[in-house]
Formats: C-alpha cells, sequence, structure tokens
C-alpha cells in the first residue's frame, strides 16, 4: 500500500471517528450524578440539548472511571456546579459500554 493511500485511508478514519463529537460551549452544569451501579460520574448541561447524536434525546454525558483526566474533569464539574460558572464540553461521540451514556473528548472552563 503506497503512503498517499495510507494517509487517504488515515484521514477518512479519523474523520469518521470525530464527525459525531458534540460541541456544548459556555453552558452551566445542572446535575452531578454519582451512580454506585457503574463506573463513572454522570452530568447534564443546562443548554438543553441531546449530549450527542449518537445517543439519541438523553442529555446525560459520562466521565467513565477509566478516563483520562478522570479527576481533573470530576473537579472541573463540581467546581461549575458549585460556582456557577460556565463550562465548554465536547463530546465522544462514542456511547462507553460501562456507563450507558456519551463520554467526554474535552472540557473546559473559558
Amino acid at each position: 500500500m503506497n503512503a498517499t493511500l495510507r494517509v487517504v485511508i488515515l484521514s477518512a478514519v479519523f474523520a469518521a471517528s470525530t464527525a459525531q463529537a458534540t460541541d456544548h460551549p459556555n453552558t452551566n452544569v445542572a446535575t452531578v450524578l454519582t451512580d454506585t451501579t457503574r463506573p463513572c460520574v454522570l452530568f447534564n448541561l443546562t443548554d438543553g440539548l441531546a449530549a450527542d447524536p449518537v445517543s439519541g434525546s438523553t442529555v446525560w454525558i459520562a466521565v467513565a472511571q477509566s478516563a483520562p483526566f478522570y479527576k481533573e474533569r470530576l473537579s472541573m464539574l463540581y467546581m461549575a456546579k458549585l460556582t456557577g460558572t460556565k463550562i465548554s464540553v465536547t463530546t465522544d461521540g462514542v456511547v462507553n459500554g460501562a456507563c450507558g451514556h456519551v463520554g467526554v473528548s474535552w472540557m473546559n472552563l473559558p
């Protein structure tokens, strides 16, 4: 396989994997829910939008305990919730099997 074809295939795979990500810019955290039956924290936002097209109409977004930066993301969620600070979240477009909801690929306190 030549190098050009490999780049085209990798580009297509990357585009497909990020195509479903959904941005939730500059919004507030509505609820943070620790679920004792699953290894994750669930949260939703006040923008009222579905979390991600792949998850249907659900508003819940998951942060799995096994995800990179779990503790940092959890700290950001609680800080944003308790202080009313706006937060920006981008979902990863994938429903996490252990959590049952779409995950987070990026989170920022603007």
